[in-house]
């Protein structure tokens, strides 16, 4: 059964003791991505795959008084990552296709943005060095990584790959 439990919340641990030392309620069921950026943090939670009754969404958390700042937006999210206080990416699947739409939000406002296009299936994973997005597109007949200019929301390079990709990360 993939039937998520009937409350999701982030634990807050103390590193040092390595205890549970408080929780933040979700609105959202089934969190499974994460993304941190200047004392806020954004929560996708896919909600359940199987049951529309069941959505999840994006999540925006204040870390530092650890309150949740309500859903930015519904929708079987399984992916987002921050570039700026204004700026982030999500990833939500549109249909039973199981493929990833990505799209803009802006963490700010509140609001939802525009899709960027030229992307099969953005759930091969996203990250930012600064200055580009990379997200792992695992579409059929485009599998690779999509370089994307955060500036533009255009994708400005494919690089290839055998494989699909399943994860990214950028190292300095």
């Amino acid at each position: 059964s993939f039937v998520p439990a009937d409350v999701s919340v982030i634990a807050i641990v103390n590193k040092n003791s390595d205890e549970v030392v408080g929780s933040i309620p979700l609105n959202k069921k089934n969190p499974g991505a994460m993304s941190v950026f200047g004392g806020k943090m954004l929560v996708a939670s896919s909600g359940d795959y199987y049951d529309d009754a069941i959505v999840g969404g994006v999540e925006l958390i204040n870390l530092a008084s650890n309150a949740n700042e309500g859903i930015i937006v519904d929708g079987t999210m399984s992916a987002v990552l921050f570039v700026s206080a204004d700026k982030a990416y999500a990833g939500k699947m549109p249909d039973a296709g199981w493929s990833m739409e990505i799209f803009t939000i802006n963490p700010s406002t509140k609001s939802v943005g525009q899709n960027v296009s030229g992307i099969g299936d953005g759930s091969g994973g996203m990250a930012y060095d600064g200055t580009k997005v990379y997200i792992g597109d695992r579409g059929f007949g485009s599998s690779g990584i999509a370089v994307v200019n955060p500036q533009t929301d255009t994708v400005e390079e494919i690089i290839a790959t055998e494989l699909p990709p399943t994860g990214l990360a950028v190292i300095k």
